[in-house]
Order: structure tokens, then C-alpha cells, then sequence
């Protein structure tokens, strides 16, 4: 049986970053890993708001991770940031997105790095 308000290793901290996003299963829950522009470590359930695809066959660009089925793109924090084909995200999507979030973040926090790896709260 496994905790799932506890504390996990996710990754190894030089394991999160570059193009390609890291996915992982924790407490049988998929999740990606992957760094910002900023270099800031995010974890997101593995499942892209729009059609469900998983998030860890996209890419991570400059403002979060780029689903590789439409091409939305998802900060950190589980916010659908743009929308292929259009200037405005409209405010349902915008809702959507903070009221049942993509982002685990694994609870809204940001992560911490400790001795050489990630820690991340599991889903509540």
C-alpha cells in the first residue's frame, strides 16, 4: 500500500530538463517532469487538458510543456497558456484549467531540490 500524501523521489534533478520531458509513475498515477525557461521543475498528471494525450510525448518549449497532439501548451502550474490558431484562450478553458487542473504540481507548490534529487508531494 502506498501513501498518497507523502513525500516521493521523482527524479534525479540532472535527470529533469532539456527538450523531451521525463514521465514517470508514482503511486500508479503517470506524471511528467520537466523543467521551465526559467529552470524551474514542474510536475503535471500526464494527460493533456484537451483530448487527454499524454503530456510526455510533446515538448517543453519556453512558456511550459507543448502537447504533441494539438499543440497546447501548459505551464508549470497546469495552465493552458496558448492555443494553437488562436490569439485569446477563451475564459472556459482558462477556468477549466485552475479549477480542475492539469497540474499536479503536485499540489500547486513548486518543487524542491535536495542532495541531488527531486522531491515532489504525491496527489492528494
Amino acid at each position: 500500500m502506498l501513501l498518497r500524501n507523502a513525500w516521493y523521489i521523482a527524479a534525479w534533478a540532472d535527470e529533469i530538463g532539456g527538450e523531451q520531458p521525463l514521465a514517470r509513475r508514482i503511486c500508479n498515477e503517470p506524471i511528467v517532469l520537466f523543467r521551465d525557461s526559467t529552470g524551474r521543475a514542474a510536475a503535471l498528471a500526464d494527460r493533456c487538458c484537451h483530448r487527454a494525450a499524454p503530456l510526455h510525448m510533446g515538448t517543453v518549449v519556453k512558456e511550459g510543456i507543448q502537447c504533441g497532439y494539438h499543440g497546447l501548451v501548459i505551464d508549470g502550474y497546469g495552465r493552458c497558456v496558448r492555443i494553437p490558431g488562436q490569439r485569446l484562450i477563451p475564459e472556459a478553458q482558462l477556468y477549466r484549467s485552475r479549477k480542475r487542473p492539469v497540474g499536479v504540481g503536485l499540489d500547486g507548490r513548486p518543487g524542491e531540490s535536495r542532495h541531488g534529487n527531486h522531491r515532489r508531494l504525491s496527489l492528494p
